[in-house]
């Protein structure tokens, strides 16, 4: 019989410890849980925080960096190859920002992104870009400057 009690006590034993360590497992969980939410909310406010220090910092330099590229721009850039090479660095100083530039030649024209100075062709085909008068540029995903451009109407598709 005192075997049997041995066994019995070591079962009861054994179960004990097994409560306390799923208790233990769950409590981990719940922690872990809360640590994730946490972390995921400090990552949301330093996402916003950053996006807010892009804004306040580097929006205005940016803004000063796409007036230069502007200027530079009007020159012939073959008569200066000085100011090529300088627009060059510029625009990858501004890519490596993350500022894209957009307003290219045959391009949709996206409301929303180009400022349209005068439509030529008849109405009825795609409006396209015709002549990029100034580049746009957008910055994580907002447009930051929008190109200006004139637009012309594709020939409709046969």
């Amino acid at each position: 019989m005192s075997s049997d009690s041995d066994l019995a006590d070591r079962i009861d034993g054994v179960k004990a410890e097994l409560t306390a360590l799923t208790d233990l497992f769950n409590r981990r969980l719940r922690e872990d849980r809360v640590n994730r939410q946490l972390v995921e909310a400090l990552q949301v406010r330093a996402e916003a925080a950053e996006a807010g220090l892009a804004t306040e910092y580097l929006l205005p330099v940016v803004l000063q960096l796409t007036r230069l590229v502007d200027r530079a721009e009007q020159r012939p850039a073959e008569t200066d190859p000085f100011v090529s090479s300088l627009l060059d660095e510029i625009h990858v100083i501004l890519e490596n920002c993350g500022v894209r530039s957009f307003g290219q030649a045959r391009e949709p024209i996206d409301r929303a992104v180009h400022e349209m100075r005068a439509v030529r062709g008849e109405p009825g085909g795609q409006l396209l870009v015709d002549v990029v008068l100034r580049r746009g540029y957008s910055y994580m995903g907002r447009t930051i400057r929008a190109a200006v451009v004139e637009a012309v109407y594709a020939d409709p598709a046969p």
